[in-house]
């Protein structure tokens, strides 16, 4: 349970991740089924269909999480869940499987909202309940996982399987609403113009590689991720 005394905006970014993660847990269900029946997708190309979103979140990522610094953290929520929206119109319309492919890798390439989020409550939270913080996150992601495929496997069958990518769009709009009405920028504009004269970002692939702790952090959370993703 949260405690009371928690700030306002937490609160609301913690409602922001749930309603975003419950709308894109509404297709995991639906999306091979959907390739399949529809498109007559082989087994193989699913997997890549799959693989696709988190391979542009993969490339992208870095460069959503510099663009916030240098910009401010709303736009780029923002910006981030209308691409999300996009992606499931284009999913529940698409006419063949290359709409598939690029809905799919449109929402990888504008997916910071998770990574900004964090980053959200970092700038809101004090440093020594940064990690109590970032614990609620985690919580509310698992709260929306846990409610969105079974709902999304129930509105395929009830209403048909196009219905739950419209409801995740539908989601989507609702989270571009709450971050603009309900959230305040937390970087001031010296930050976002400090950030945006520095050169090459804050951290080098050769910086990274260097860092021991850093790449020891990476290489569990990727075992961890790698294990999941298997399943």
């Amino acid at each position: 349970m949260i405690p009371a005394n928690v700030d306002r905006r937490l609160l609301t970014i913690l409602l922001i991740v749930f309603v975003n993660i419950l709308g894109a847990s509404l297709i995991l269900p639906i999306l091979p089924l959907y390739a399949q029946r529809q498109f007559q997708m082989s087994p193989q190309t699913i997997a890549l269909l799959v693989s696709s979103f988190f391979a542009a979140q993969f490339i992208a990522g870095p460069y959503l999480g510099q663009l916030s610094d240098r910009y401010g953290r709303i736009p780029v929520l923002i910006l981030s869940q209308i691409g999300t929206v996009i992606s499931f119109v284009m999913l529940a319309f698409a006419p063949n499987t290359g709409w598939l492919f690029a809905a799919r890798i449109l929402d990888g390439i504008t997916g910071g909202n998770i990574i900004v989020a964090q980053a959200y409550v970092t700038d809101v939270t004090p440093r020594q309940k940064r990690t109590e913080s970032l614990g609620y996150i985690y919580a509310v992601f698992g709260l929306g996982f846990m409610f969105g495929p079974a709902l999304g496997g129930v509105l395929a069958a009830a209403y048909g399987i196009r219905t739950p990518f419209l409801l995740a769009a539908l989601a989507a709009t609702g989270v571009v609403v709450m971050t603009w009405r309900l959230l305040d920028e937390t970087l001031k504009p010296e930050q976002r113009m400090a950030a945006r004269q520095r050169r090459g970002g804050s951290m080098s692939p050769a910086a990274v590689l260097g860092n021991g702790p850093l790449l020891a952090i990476l290489g569990i959370a990727f075992v961890g991720q790698f294990s999941l993703g298997m399943l």
